[in-house]
């Protein structure tokens, strides 16, 4: 496996070898490091690994083994990168490095299973992040607060604020995409399609709503038209 890194301003480019990959399961980019996880099979043994990658020498910091697919990949967007890979069944194991060096600085266990490569964040021993949440639904996710030295949740209910604007504005249907955390305010950002039906006809808006960590809607921004807001930034 290779990573191509390349210069958009004078068109260099460098191919930097990883390691013989069988598939990539997930890949998560902060502050100048590409972070990789993936799995080798060879002689009926598969292994699980995490390479990360500095893209500003294109050197690779440090490459690491699991003992089971990492599931969970998530930062706070300056130093730390927490790493999540079940141990069993019910008991899901959660390690804290330093970006930069990969130094391992804590290691902690959950009942609760985080997945995916997440947008949430990782601040003073919590995690904010987006938790999958049971199908056929309104939306597709509930923002969770985790605490990973007390082994205590708290998911965000904004699934009754959102019925409630639904009934209260004649929305036929809201489509949930995306969200962040803006864990200075306590807030968080919920991007959405809203559809409107009159007779025959119908029209979409995209949407920002807005909600406390109690999941009250404070507010709600319709965007324009024909957009879908897949990603949420905050400044």
């Amino acid at each position: 496996m290779y990573i191509r890194s390349k210069n958009i301003f004078d068109n260099t480019q460098v191919d930097i070898p990883i390691a013989k990959a069988d598939r990539v399961t997930g890949i998560l980019y902060s502050q100048n490091h590409l972070v990789i996880s993936y799995f080798v099979s060879e002689n009926q043994e598969t292994s699980y690994y995490v390479s990360v990658l500095n893209t500003a020498n294109n050197s690779i910091v440090k490459t690491l083994q699991f003992d089971a697919t990492v599931q969970f990949m998530t930062t706070d967007n300056t130093k730390d990168l927490v790493l999540g890979y079940p141990s069993s069944s019910s008991t899901m194991e959660l390690k804290v490095y330093t970006l930069n060096t990969m130094e391992l600085l804590g290691e902690y266990s959950s009942d609760t299973f985080f997945t995916g490569v997440n947008d949430g964040l990782f601040r003073d021993n919590t995690l904010f992040y987006l938790q999958g949440f049971p199908q056929p639904s309104a939306i597709t996710f509930l923002p969770s607060i985790f605490n990973i030295e007390t082994n205590t949740s708290n998911s965000i209910n904004i699934l009754p604020a959102i019925e409630a604007y639904a009934q209260n504005n004649n929305i036929a249907n809201i489509s949930v995409i995306n969200g962040a955390f803006d864990v200075n305010n306590n807030t968080v950002l919920v991007s959405a399609n809203i559809t409107t039906a009159t007779g025959n006809s119908s029209t979409t808006k995209a949407s920002i709503f807005l909600f406390d960590f109690n999941g009250n809607m404070l507010s709600n921004i319709l965007i324009e038209e024909d957009f879908r807001p897949f990603y949420i930034f905050l400044k």
